[in-house]
């Protein structure tokens, strides 16, 4: 199929149109959440559903370094004062 000949006339899905379409969106492939930095912004879900399970929330990813005294602390042992240093010394 040299030049692309199979492909000529056709109309190539974008993502927009994608999951847009009826499949997608009853079987809710995405679905709309707040971001805190940038508003309402549409994210894929899972389209998985288990019978007597709660559905699970989604929710934007962590920001850089949001977990970092809970890592450091828990898994590390490191005291609130050398969390504090590290910070101060631009470490983290």
């Amino acid at each position: 199929m040299p030049n692309g000949s199979a492909f000529r006339g056709r109309r190539c899905a974008t993502s927009t149109r994608s999951w847009s379409t009826a499949t997608c969106t009853s079987a809710a492939c995405f679905e709309w959440i707040e971001h805190d930095e940038i508003g309402r912004i549409v994210v894929p879900s899972t389209p998985l559903r288990i019978h007597g399970a709660d559905p699970v929330d989604t929710v934007p990813s962590p920001k850089l370094g949001q977990h970092n005294c809970e890592i450091y602390d828990a898994w590390l042992g490191l005291s609130a004062a050398d969390i504090a240093t590290l910070e101060q010394d631009n470490v983290i």
